[in-house]
């Protein structure tokens, strides 16, 4: 991997007063990358069609840029040998959990971007706006935005207000931390995680340390390559290698849930694994990847905030302890 130390990548809290109650299912996270598309796509698209596919304006596009990259006709050789590029933005929806929001109550959501779509933020707060005036959900609950706040490790700065509504200075980028060789890291899952094998979601007893990290790792790489100009550079067969000798406990979960897919008209099961997960003497080159993972996250349905992990700090307990 190269000396870079900054990523671009970013973390947005987007925070709304309630002007008609929400409410949140089980998972909030796919109907706000809903709402947000259709929004996107309102603002973006000047031929009004029904569909982007033929449209002469489609590589100009804003909409295609950061909802669905994999339409942009490329004349590089790396996007055409890949049917499903990473898109550069993630949804994080509030906590799990079917919960009601009344008449001026804030609801607060985070949102990921990374690469060119940083540059569009002022576009995708206006998108939020009018997917929130609209309506969000079955229910079609409503709100107006309060402001954006970009989240770092341990600090936060307003960037947007209803007070001052224009995006105002700031570094959108992470820091990559020196680290230490054969560390301990303890993770903890708390939106399903879901790794497939030979067409299978993979439980707890399948699973294994080497199976997260080379997803991990597959995850960063795609990412860095397609959205973030390569500045994670690294061999990823060599840092594949780097993680069999990597040894972990689990307190890992399933976690049922599923969805109605409108454009698909028919019901999909998204559960996943969720939990704490210690990987023990792992190799230095593999932490800047796992730090970088709290942003990415990892699996399947990344988009819409499934597999979302964070670092933690707590003294590891034994599966038959409470849980942390």
């Amino acid at each position: 991997m190269n000396d870079a130390k900054a990523l671009p990548i970013a973390r947005y809290r987007f925070t709304f007063r309630v002007t008609e109650s929400i409410h949140t299912q089980l998972y909030a996270g796919s109907a706000l990358r809903g709402s947000f598309g259709h929004a996107l796509r309102q603002l973006s698209c000047i031929t009004k069609a029904k569909t982007c596919e033929g449209c002469p304006l489609l590589t100009q596009c804003p909409y295609p840029l950061i909802f669905s990259p994999h339409e942009i006709p490329r004349s590089n050789q790396l996007f055409n040998t890949v049917q499903q590029i990473p898109v550069p933005y993630l949804v994080e929806p509030p906590p799990m959990g079917v919960k009601t929001y009344q008449k001026g109550d804030l609801f607060s959501f985070n949102m990921v971007l990374m690469g060119e779509s940083l540059g569009q933020l002022a576009l995708i707060i206006l998108a939020w706006r009018r997917a929130l005036l609209r309506g969000l959900g079955k229910y079609e609950g409503k709100g107006e935005l309060v402001d954006v706040v970009l989240l770092t490790d341990g600090a936060e700065q307003v960037v947007y207000s209803e007070e001052t509504p224009v995006v105002m200075a700031h570094v959108p980028a992470i820091q990559l931390p020196t680290f230490n060789d054969g560390a301990n890291i303890h993770l903890h899952f708390f939106t399903p995680l879901r790794i497939q094998k030979d067409k299978k979601i993979l439980g707890a007893k399948d699973i294994t340390a080497q199976i997260l990290l080379r997803n991990i790792i597959r995850r960063v790489s795609f990412v860095s390559q397609f959205q973030l100009g390569g500045v994670m550079d690294f061999n990823v067969h060599d840092t594949n290698s780097l993680a069999d000798s990597v040894q972990d406990e689990r307190r890992l979960a399933w976690m049922d849930w599923s969805r109605f897919s409108s454009r698909q008209q028919q019901k999909m099961d998204l559960g996943g694994l969720t939990g704490h997960w210690l990987l023990r003497n792992v190799p230095s080159e593999l932490l800047p990847l796992i730090y970088a993972g709290q942003w990415l996250h990892v699996g399947k349905e990344t988009s819409f905030g499934l597999g979302q992990f964070k670092i933690v700090d707590q003294p590891w307990q034994p599966a038959h302890c409470e849980p942390l």
